[in-house]
């Protein structure tokens, strides 16, 4: 499942545990003073359609020390 969130999905461990839990992902905005910090840049296709518009693709953490897929 997919969960579209606004600016303010922020709480990344409870995120973490939901798709753990439940296969539960979602997308969000980053807010202006998330202040993440990129810790990897893991290998994508950018020929399969699938990822058409993506950029980049970077493992991102901030307080909390989760880490989160930044498709940008």
């Amino acid at each position: 499942m997919l969960y579209v969130w606004d600016k303010a999905g922020i709480d990344f461990p409870a995120w973490y545990r939901w798709k753990q839990a439940h296969g539960l992902y979602f997308a969000s905005l980053e807010k202006e003073n998330m202040a993440l910090e990129v810790t990897g840049r893991p290998s994508w296709d950018r020929s399969d359609p699938l990822n058409a518009g993506i950029q980049s693709v970077e493992l991102v953490s901030g307080s909390a020390g989760v880490l989160v897929r930044w498709n940008r």
